[in-house]
């Protein structure tokens, strides 16, 4: 396999947001891995501006688009999730990641909790994220 250097600055934008920052030059193997993610966030109708607060989250592409497509920001990942009847909590995005919480749930509970509008009545019920 073919594994020389490849510069960083020939990958794509959204490439380049996949590579660890301050490099110049990856492997041949972590270019092509990168170009693949790209393309996966790219099919969720993201572009490089879009996906570099969600590329830091570790959420899938698919993930990132519905949680925004629906009102969410990466700030909100952060909230506390009950992962245990013990009272033990994770970030959001780390029960997401673990499957502890679908995004589905997710949006539903900040809806329910007013951190998100509601579509059916148009306005958030308590504090919102703005």
């Amino acid at each position: 396999m073919n594994d020389k250097p490849v510069p960083v600055d020939s990958l794509s934008p959204l490439a380049r947001l996949l590579v660890p920052r301050d490099t110049r030059y990856v492997s041949a193997s972590e270019a092509d891995l990168a170009r693949r993610q790209a393309v996966d966030w790219a099919r969720e109708m993201f572009d490089d501006k879009s996906a570099r607060p969600w590329i830091g989250t570790a959420l899938r592409p698919r993930e990132a688009a519905y949680l925004a497509r629906n009102g969410v920001t990466p700030d909100m990942l952060n909230l506390e999730y009950p992962t245990n009847p013990f009272g033990d909590t994770d970030p959001a995005w780390v029960a997401i990641r673990l499957g502890h919480l679908s995004v589905e749930r997710f949006v539903g509970l900040l809806r329910a909790t007013g951190e998100l509008p509601d579509p059916e009545k148009g306005t958030a019920t308590a504090s919102s994220h703005t």
